[in-house]
Order: structure tokens, then C-alpha cells, then sequence
């Protein structure tokens, strides 16, 4: 923003007009406008939309496609493909090297400084702010009358390293290293200063990853409610920290998803809603303290959004500890159910609860499995099966651990875990469950569930 006060031409009766005095008033203008969009705060220079040529840059050059902006001196830059106002392409070669470890790009134009010519020929050697053209411009009130006009584009430049040099307006665009094999690519980790987030790569997928996250997580504690069903919800108070957590995410989630479907949202916008959210996960999280959040640097968006970004992603892994440990079953042709306690957390599980979900009447379920049912490691099924043992055995129960999301229509078993059968089990990590028509897996839903000890 300028310090100094935009100073008005005046003008009189009878005054020659030159045009000095019509160039005062365009600048005059320009800085008002400019000093009044400052006046309102928030970011009022950067990139509003940017696209580069892949195809350019795998062939070792860098081309801009598409550029909206508007510069810190408040000039205002719009073009698209094979538009004029575009600047050249500019070739990497002598620059990013394979000693580079990032190449700085930017795109800039002359400043508008006194006594200094602004207009001049695009091929100039001296570049001048302006790039001008001469245009056959028609009448709009008389369609015959045709003039030549001079009309005057932003002469934009496209710099590498430390080219940009003291009298010229750029914006840092991007930063180019080099994958793998060799080949230039954008650093995804870059933040332009921009005044969309539609401008910034690493901004759009990380609200989009950060969204995906976020329903993934209410989805995993919504279906962690005790329902008894369709309308009614258990609520006990070791819940508290889960349903809270809860909240915040169902408050958040519509914000978040609107925030990944507009591109035309403000940095200074995206940072308050995620620091508010921040604000309520650390409610569950006591290492982090919401005073220390990043503050917001417009020239500097990477180190104001890649912590705060970490930041969340982290507590909402650590927010709520899972209060018991799904076991997937794979259901063979011959009805058989097979599944592997790999998850590390099943060592602590004290507690080991069977859901059967069936159309038959809960209370014939419950009185039906415990001697109908066969559960042994998979090594010991097959003998089981055969020998019309029970294996491990079951207990049906009407009100299974606090810790087990109930449903409606789901009939509960305790494993009994003092025999031989459990100890092959917990020993070959893997469990083999049986259970014949009508509660095989093609006519009911089965989940086996372990539930952590407390201590």
C-alpha cells in the first residue's frame, strides 16, 4: 500500500488540456481505488487463478497458460491461452541444474515510477511497464468510422532465481524441482500469495484430504452410538468426549466441504475456520495450546497453512481412543467365517463380543447359537466341525459392555475365553467361526468385537 495521498488534478475553465493532465487523473484514480481496497483489509494482492503448461514443463520450459492477479503495486493482470498479454516461456536449462534444489518463479512488470517512460514496444529491449499495440477500433455509434487506436497491456515478464531486480512489481509463483527421473515439476508444498484458494494447489488438496478425514471420523463415531433402536440413542457419561467430538465435526464438515468445492474463497477465510476448528480440538488434545497457532502471514501462506494443517490432522488421530477393536471376518462359500488379530491393539482386548444381525426373532437367536455355534482357531475348526464340539463357547448377554455401539435388531454373545480353544486362538492369531442356516453369513450380518481393558 502507498503512503502517499492521491493528489487530484484540477481543473478550470479555459485550461489547455494536455496530456499530462489526463495521465494524472488515470493515476490519480488508480490510487484511490488502490488505497481504498487496502482500507478494507484482508489480502488485496496475489494470484486469483493460475495455470501452467505441464507439457511445457516436462520439456524443460516454464509457460503460464492462464494468469488472473493482482500485483502489490495494485496493477491488475488477467489473461488466458495463446492470449497476447501472456509473457514468453522461459527455458529452465541454465537454471534448474542438478545442484538446484528448488528454482524460484516469478512473474512480475515494470513499477510506475516519475520521470520514467511507461509505454513502449513489447520487443523493446528496455522493458517498460505497458506493452503497446495499435488497433483499428470501430464507432460503436457509427459503424463506418473506424480509428487507430493505441492501447496499452501490462508487459509481463517471466523471472528465474534472483532475477527480480529493485523498480520491478512480482509475485512469487512458483517453485520448481525435479522429480525422480530428471523432469522439472511444481513444488506441491509451495503457497502462492494468492486471494483465492483456487490459486494454490497444496491449499485445494488439503481441504479436500482434510474433508475426507473429518467424515471419516464422524462416520467411525456415529456408528460407535448405542441405538436401540431406529429413533432412540443410549447416551452414558464415558460418552461425553466422543459425542462432543462428534459435534464438532458435524459443525464443521458442511463449512470444510463448501471450503473444497469453492476455489474463490479467501487464504484469510480458510485460515480463521480452520484455527476455530483447531480451537475445538484442542479441547481433546493437551499438548496443543491454541494461543501457539500459526498466525497468518499473507507473503508466506506454506508456513502459515502447512503447520496448522498438521496440526489437525494429528489431533483428530489422537482425539478419542477407540473404545473397541473391529476383527474383519471374510465369509467363505462353505459359510465358514475366517479372521486374522493382526491389529496390535487386540492384545489389550480382555473382552471379546460377537453381534449377529438376522430377520429371525432376537430371542431365538439368542437361544439358538450358543449350541449351534462352532469358534476355534483355523487350524482346530475343521476337527470341531466334525466332532460336533462347541469350541469356544458363547453367552448370549442382553446388555453387552458400555464399550460396544449397539444396534438395532443385533443379538449379543460373550466368548468364553477360559479353554484350550482360546488359547490356540490367541496364540495362532486367527479365529474360525461356524454358524450354520439360518445365521450363515448369506442370511445374517456377523461382527466380532474386542473390547480393550481399561487399565
Amino acid at each position: 500500500m502507498s503512503s502517499r495521498q492521491p493528489e487530484r488534478v484540477v481543473w478550470r475553465q479555459g485550461m489547455l488540456v494536455s496530456p499530462q493532465h489526463l495521465q494524472r487523473a488515470d493515476a490519480f484514480h488508480e490510487s484511490l481505488l488502490d488505497v481504498r481496497v487496502d482500507m478494507l483489509g484482508g489480502a488485496t494482492w496475489g494470484l486469483c487463478r493460475m495455470v501452467v503448461d505441464d507439457g511445457s514443463l516436462k520439456s524443460g520450459q516454464f509457460k503460464l497458460r492462464s494468469l488472473s492477479a493482482v500485483f502489490p503495486d495494485g496493477l491488475c493482470v488477467q489473461f488466458g491461452a495463446e492470449d497476447p498479454g501472456a509473457p514468453a516461456a522461459r527455458s529452465l536449462d541454465d537454471y534448474l541444474t542438478s545442484t538446484t534444489a528448488v528454482l524460484d518463479v516469478y512473474v512480475g512488470v515494470r513499477t510506475a515510477r516519475a520521470n520514467v517512460t511507461l509505454y513502449g514496444d513489447a520487443s523493446d529491449e528496455v522493458r517498460t511497464r505497458y506493452a503497446v499495440t495499435e488497433r483499428l477500433v470501430t464507432d460503436t455509434t457509427n459503424p463506418e468510422a473506424d480509428l487507430t487506436v493505441s492501447l496499452a497491456r501490462p508487459n509481463l515478464t517471466v523471472f528465474l532465481g534472483d532475477e527480480p531486480e529493485d523498480g520491478v512489481a512480482a509475485i512469487k509463483v512458483a517453485e520448481l524441482v525435479r522429480d525422480s527421473s530428471g523432469t522439472p515439476q511444481l513444488s506441491r508444498t509451495y503457497v502462492p500469495p494468492c486471494m483465492q484458494i483456487g490459486a494454490a494447489q497444496y491449499l485445494t488438496s488439503s481441504v479436500t484430504e482434510l474433508l475426507s478425514i473429518m467424515v471419516v471420523k464422524a462416520r467411525a463415531l456415529s456408528e460407535g452410538r448405542r441405538q436401540r433402536d431406529a429413533s432412540n440413542v443410549e447416551f452414558a457419561a464415558r460418552d461425553v468426549t466422543r459425542y462432543l467430538l462428534l459435534s464438532a465435526l458435524s459443525q464443521k464438515i458442511p463449512v470444510v466441504s463448501h471450503l473444497a468445492a469453492a476455489g474463490d474463497t479467501s487464504p484469510i477465510v480458510l485460515y480463521l475456520q480452520l484455527c476455530e476448528f483447531a480451537g475445538m480440538l484442542s479441547s481433546f488434545d493437551a499438548s496443543l495450546d491454541p494461543s501457539q497457532l500459526p498466525k497468518f502471514q499473507p507473503t508466506d501462506l506454506r508456513a502459515t497453512f502447512e503447520p496448522l494443517f498438521g496440526e489437525i490432522k494429528r489431533m483428530l488421530g489422537a482425539a478419542v481412543r477407540d473404545q473397541c477393536v473391529n476383527v474383519p471376518l471374510d465369509a467363505r462359500q462353505d459359510g465358514m467365517l475366517l479372521g486374522k488379530l493382526k491389529d496390535e491393539r487386540l492384545a489389550d482386548c480382555n473382552l471379546y463380543v460377537l453381534a449377529v444381525e438376522s430377520d429371525a426373532p432376537e430371542q431365538r437367536v439368542a437361544n439358538d447359537l450358543p449350541p449351534m455355534s462352532k469358534i476355534a482357531s483355523w487350524r482346530d475348526i475343521g476337527s470341531i466341525v466334525r466332532s460336533a464340539l462347541p469350541g469356544v463357547r458363547l453367552a448370549a448377554t442382553h446388555r453387552p459392555p458400555p464399550e460396544v455401539p449397539i444396534r438395532p435388531r443385533q443379538v449379543y454373545f460373550l466368548l468364553k475365553l477360559d479353554g484350550a480353544h482360546w488359547q490356540n486362538i490367541a496364540r495362532d492369531r486367527n479365529i474360525a467361526i461356524y454358524l450354520p442356516p439360518p445365521y450363515d453369513p448369506a442370511h445374517a450380518k456377523v461382527t466380532l468385537l474386542g473390547v480393550p481393558s481399561q487399565n
